[in-house]
């Protein structure tokens, strides 16, 4: 993933997500808890970003295998 749109994910979710960290009504665990949660989600969504992207390489390299293969039968 480029380090542009990895950075745009988590300020994305930093924006959205980590609103109730200024809440005061939290005490200063649980911030860390939520914090700490977050990180996480963001990290996970990024390591399927990741498993997703090379999912689809193999796809696309098993169909032009397949394609390729289907040629040197032909010939």
């Amino acid at each position: 993933m480029p380090r542009d749109k990895l950075l745009k994910i988590r300020a994305d979710y930093k924006r959205i997500s980590y609103r109730p960290l200024a809440d005061r009504s939290f005490t200063t665990s649980e911030r860390a808890e939520l914090k700490s949660a977050l990180d996480t989600h963001i990290e996970n969504r990024v390591a399927n970003y990741y498993k997703n992207l090379k999912r689809a390489a193999f796809i696309k390299l098993r169909a032009y295998l397949s394609k390729f293969s289907r040629k040197i039968v032909e010939t």
